[in-house]
């Protein structure tokens, strides 16, 4: 998956701090790229679970994307130039999770297990 790649490359590449502004914007930039790994890891495994659970779908892709998201955080220890944060990972997860109800929300059927 092209996007995991991206993000494993741009959370792992050694980094230094240059004060441009992009640097202020290092939650929103996690914010969004979690939020287009939840919303592309969404349809696959929409089929996975045949539309039967959204909920189910939803809370798995949540619970890999915040698993990734901290490996890579953790990771980051052997990156030179590279500190893990706490906020980093929240925000991965705020990403992630965002991505996954509005997914649900706009796929127009019920969170809920289908009989």
């Amino acid at each position: 998956m092209v996007i995991s790649a991206a993000i494993a490359y741009l959370s792992l590449v050694p980094y230094e701090k240059t004060g441009d502004l992009l640097e202020n914007y290092d939650l929103l930039m996690h914010f969004a790229a979690y939020f287009a790994f939840g919303l592309f890891l969404h349809f696959p495994m929409k089929r996975v679970f045949h539309n039967q659970s959204l909920l189910k779908a939803a809370v798995l892709i949540i619970a890999i994307g915040f698993a990734y998201g901290s490996f890579l955080e953790a990771a980051q220890y052997l990156s030179p130039g590279r500190t893990p944060s706490v906020t980093d990972a929240l925000s991965n997860l705020g990403g992630v999770a965002f991505a996954q109800v509005l997914a649900v929300l706009l796929s127009g059927t019920s969170w809920v297990l289908h009989k």
